[in-house]
């Protein structure tokens, strides 16, 4: 069964699938203190103070997942960079 989208879930879909390939990608975790070595937390409630509510800048580990995932980044990457070099 092929399902038809609206416009309006164009966006929507566009950001889920990079989101979605974010967390297949990666492991992606709260840092670790280079001094302590344990966990550093995030603070839920750091926001800016304006109209638009924004969350303020955070630290994060970001990791590939495996050896393959790399492999598969990296790959995608080279055909994105071939791809755009008609541009360039």
């Amino acid at each position: 069964m092929v399902m038809a989208l609206d416009v309006e879930s164009v966006p929507e879909c566009t950001l889920q699938n990079g989101i979605c390939g974010l967390l297949w990608a990666f492991d992606i975790s709260e840092p670790i203190d280079p001094k302590t070595g344990k966990m550093t937390s995030l603070d839920v409630n750091a926001y800016n103070s304006a109209v638009l509510l924004c969350p303020l800048p955070f630290n994060v580990d970001v990791v590939p997942r495996s050896k393959e995932h790399l492999a598969c980044i990296e790959r995608e990457l080279e055909s994105a960079e071939t791809y755009m070099a008609q541009w360039e």
